[in-house]
């Protein structure tokens, strides 16, 4: 069994359902620190009324925050922190739980790595939050903000608000709100790229500290043969299935599709693997082209209704760095029409609908 804390906000209402959906036992512990007036009440009701909802067992503890930081001469953020993981770890052994799950995402990660740069913590702080600290658990690190936004929408679960969060006097949230967004109108990729350097130096801590970096080998293997890093990532965390090899004639891998197609059932759900893709057969033209995307490239993303689009602008929104656009395949069909782009999204023309009866599947890899 695994707990879960769960405030009401985005971050931990992802983690909840993502945690149900992954078929583990869980219950929900919920701190009312009672800061905010009845905005704290409002979260602990909404914890209530979405555990119910999904027959979750939810235990709740009301601290009275502001008289533990005085007694204990600490701000309100780390008493409120004390309390939290102490209670949590009480809570822990009580109920038998093997994990406490806690919803720090990379966004929160990154902000951390920031804050630890200003102050000169030295590698180690640069590594930002692991992902396993003894009992707790974060299972969302290598998820956006965005992309938990986005999970959310998909289906249509509300979350709260914490007011405080849009407030700037904190560091984080100085960092959040306003540091953050400057250097992204500098460099748009910075987030995507600051999660790189943070994973590039877990390997440089662990290698300084005495041992070994399977990563980092990897990666000396596979550069000079031309794999990207997106690639070598991929294949580090099993996303790419290794097959056979299918070049080009610049000696650059253009990988392999692999196909099959099968009648849909009622319980069917459509891929959300990035190199997965589940289509609607009977809307395919076949058969297929897997092709580098060339300049001037279009194609309609599913969810934007049928609008076309220039790939090199998708990528680009996507914060896609140049080389990896350069390098993106596309899978068109017989009449050139591009239908998937492997490792993003399917072409709003072959997606599924209620009244589909056959199913294409695509597979991308490459070694």
């Amino acid at each position: 069994m695994k707990i879960v804390a769960l405030s009401g906000g985005a971050d931990s209402v992802c983690l909840l359902l993502k945690s149900i959906e992954n078929g583990d036992v869980v219950e929900a512990l919920h701190c009312n620190f009672h800061l905010r007036g009845d905005e704290s009440d409002r979260d602990e009701n909404f914890c209530r009324n979405l555990c119910e909802k999904n027959n979750v067992p939810l235990h709740v503890k009301h601290f009275d925050t502001n008289a533990y930081a005085k007694e204990h001469k600490v701000s309100i953020e780390m008493a409120a922190r004390e309390l939290r993981y102490a209670w949590f770890e009480e809570m822990r052994e009580k109920l038998g739980a093997e994990e406490i799950l806690v919803a720090h995402h990379q966004d929160d990660n990154i902000e951390t790595m920031l804050m630890n740069l200003m102050r000169g913590t030295g590698i180690t702080g640069m590594t930002g939050m692991k992902r396993r600290n003894g009992y707790i658990v974060r299972p969302l690190l290598d998820m956006t903000r965005q992309e938990i936004l986005d999970y959310l929408a998909v289906r249509k679960q509300d979350y709260v608000t914490d007011s405080t969060n849009l407030e700037t006097e904190a560091i984080r949230n100085k960092i959040r709100l306003q540091l953050l967004p400057l250097m992204e109108e500098i460099y748009p990729s910075v987030r995507k790229n600051l999660a790189k350097t943070m994973r590039y130096l877990q390997e440089a801590a662990t290698i300084v500290e005495g041992g070994q970096s399977t990563e980092l080998d990897i990666f000396k293997t596979l550069k000079p043969l031309g794999f990207t890093s997106k690639q070598i990532e991929a294949i580090v965390s099993g996303k790419w299935k290794a097959e056979r090899r299918k070049m080009k004639s610049d000696n650059q891998m253009l990988g392999q599709l692999t196909v099959r197609s099968y009648s849909k059932e009622d319980n069917f759900k459509p891929s959300k693997e990035p190199f997965v893709a589940t289509l609607d057969a009977d809307k395919v033209v076949t058969p297929l082209v897997l092709r580098r995307v060339q300049q001037g490239d279009r194609f309609k993303p599913y969810g934007m209704k049928g609008c076309s689009k220039l790939i090199s602008d998708y990528l680009t929104d996507k914060k896609i760095d140049m080389d990896e656009r350069q390098e993106q395949c596309v899978v068109c069909d017989s009449n050139g029409e591009i239908i998937w782009l492997p490792g993003h999204r399917i072409s709003h023309s072959v997606a599924c609908s209620d009244n589909t009866i056959n199913i294409l599947e695509l597979r991308y890899s490459i070694i």
